[in-house]
């Protein structure tokens, strides 16, 4: 149990929220059933879910059973970007920082699951490749990549000491129980001119984040400052970001790479919380749900699945099953079911513009 603040060890909370519907979604978009208690540090304010046994145990739970991607077999969704092409997480993050990046070097993929981010790192970086997750059976898609050189399991194969250029967790920080451990091992790691590269979710643009269960913190970028400074002298936002999400390099060379200083965060409170599970609660028109990501199954999950059906436009998606609701392009919709929508504004208005006859219910998760 957390009797100290993961961030910065402070040992007063507020309680943010007591969540009591069990209704939850995991980070690998499955439903679970769990409560949660919700605290924020009284000293650096970060959000972190209580770590007691029932959790622990239904993330131990989550993490032996994990999928990551199953309903693209295994690779990254994908979007479209600025110029109409489409693009995955893992190639939009490595444009957003490759001009900090050296020509060759060592890079170390923690929590790499199907091994996505190395995959796409490959095609642009001639480096040598390291992954580190929790069980080998996740290796089978590195061993074809070029350069790739070793699979350390974690909490069995020691980190090689002093030696990777670049250290990358795609979406794993949020998830660790001791953040002050995990980056004293990353340090030792690194080569003393190395670059640590997280990628996590952004609470002040996804309030939904919190219903993702084994998502133990929600970060805002201040909370993401104030650790990162206690181990690397710099600490950069690039000014290229992924929509509700953080990406941040921490290092003690300096970078020549564009990046933000705004770290101001928004308050959250129980009202915003409540709101937003309301405002799920009481939809009772004949409806769908936009996607099918974590915020799209909490959706339908919250509904019991008395939902119509999901939309999405990856067409290695539609026309499948999700949770006994058929995968339907946003083409083939009509426009007399209502279309809940469970992500940003900016996202909503583009959609928008590509599917002007879906009838929206934008649920508010910009704070």
């Amino acid at each position: 149990m957390n009797k100290r603040c993961l961030v910065c060890n402070h040992d007063d909370f507020n309680i943010l929220f007591d969540y009591t519907k069990e209704k939850v979604v995991t980070s690998d978009n499955k439903t679970a059933n769990q409560n949660f208690q919700l605290l924020e540090c009284k000293k650096c304010f970060h959000i972190q879910k209580k770590t007691d046994e029932s959790l622990l145990k239904t993330i131990e739970n989550i993490y032996s059973n994990y999928e990551a991607y199953y309903l693209t077999n295994g690779k990254e969704e994908e979007h479209t970007d600025s110029k109409k092409a489409t693009i995955n997480r893992s190639k939009t993050l490595i444009n957003n920082i490759s001009e900090s990046i050296k020509e060759h070097g060592n890079i170390l993929d923690i929590g790499t699951g199907s091994g996505v981010f190395l995959e796409e790192f490959s095609k642009v970086f001639d480096w040598n490749l390291f992954a580190q997750d929790v069980k080998i059976s996740q290796n089978n898609n590195l061993q074809n990549l070029k350069n790739f050189k070793k699979f350390f399991i974690y909490k069995q194969d020691v980190l090689f000491p002093d030696y990777f250029d670049i250290i990358s967790a795609i979406h794993v920080f949020e998830h660790i129980v001791d953040l002050n451990e995990f980056l004293s091992s990353v340090k030792r790691s690194l080569k003393k001119d190395g670059v640590l590269v997280l990628q996590v979710p952004n609470i002040d643009e996804n309030l939904f984040d919190i219903f993702t269960i084994d998502h133990i913190s929600h970060f805002h970028k201040s909370t993401l400052l104030y650790i990162l400074k206690k181990y690397f002298k710099n600490v950069y936002f690039p000014k290229k970001q992924i929509n509700r999400e953080i990406s941040v390099l921490a290092t003690d060379k300096v970078l020549k790479l564009e990046h933000e200083n705004d770290v101001q965060r928004h308050q959250i409170n129980k009202l915003q919380i409540n709101n937003l599970i309301d405002s799920i609660s009481d939809i009772k028109k004949k409806v769908a749900v936009f996607g099918t990501s974590p915020p799209a199954l909490f959706c339908a999950s919250l509904l019991n699945f008395q939902i119509e059906c999901f939309i999405d436009e990856n067409l290695k998606k539609t026309n499948k099953t999700f949770y006994g609701k058929k995968i339907v392009h946003p083409m083939n919709i009509d426009s007399d079911i209502q279309v809940i929508f469970p992500y940003s504004l900016e996202l909503l208005e583009s959609i928008s513009k590509r599917f002007p006859s879906l009838n929206f219910k934008y649920i508010e998760n910009r704070l």
